[in-house]
């Protein structure tokens, strides 16, 4: 399959990465110095010592990630073109141990495709209830079996549905919605199909 990410290697996808982090933070007048800049391109295998930023590295995270956040929702929304070239970039980092991944996780970003998939799921299960209900009908009317009242059958199907809903929201809450998010992408690709090839 052809390689189809725009960045061919590790630094240019870093310095692209860099550069959005550096324009967000001069749109929202956060400072950053050069330390904190140089920081960003800081990775395992260089096998340099960083400079200090001057701040913990809990603030220098929660600051990076912030910008991060706010740099991809802001191109999810006015540039798909930039938007996805921010995946292509992290997905060529992700093979190496690069530090800026630290503040990419912590930004908890919703990668493409991701409420498409939700909604495919949530129809999926609709579908299935429609069908075990229509089912149901046709089982009961044949055999006259009786069952609860089809009013009594859509109640508890739509308590089914909310309850699932709730249950998924306090699983983001508890166990973060980066990690919900990697499972449900991962039950979606074993029930639709193969995930996707890398080029």
């Amino acid at each position: 399959m052809r390689d189809t990410n725009p960045f061919h290697t590790a630094r240019q996808a870093k310095e692209f990465i860099v550069s959005r982090i550096v324009d967000e933070a001069l749109r929202e007048g956060v400072a950053l110095s050069e330390a904190e800049r140089k920081l960003l391109y800081h990775s395992e295998m260089s096998g340099s010592t960083p400079d200090d930023p001057g701040i913990s590295d809990e603030e220098y995270e929660n600051k990076i990630s912030s910008l991060i956040k706010h740099a991809v929702n802001r191109a999810r929304r006015e540039s798909s073109e930039e938007f996805d070239m921010w995946w292509a970039a992290i997905r060529l980092l992700k093979k190496q141990d690069h530090y800026v991944l630290v503040m990419i996780a912590r930004a908890r970003l919703r990668p493409p495709g991701d409420l498409l998939k939700l909604w495919c799921s949530g129809f999926a299960i609709v579908g299935l209830l429609m069908g075990g209900f229509l089912m149901a009908t046709f089982v009961s009317d044949r055999y006259k079996i009786t069952w609860p009242s089809r009013e009594a059958f859509g109640f508890y199907t739509w308590v089914g549905m909310i309850s699932v809903a709730v249950a998924y929201g306090l699983l983001g809450l508890i166990l973060g919605w980066e990690r919900i998010t990697h499972l449900t992408n991962r039950l979606l690709g074993r029930l639709f199909g193969p995930p996707d090839r890398k080029g």
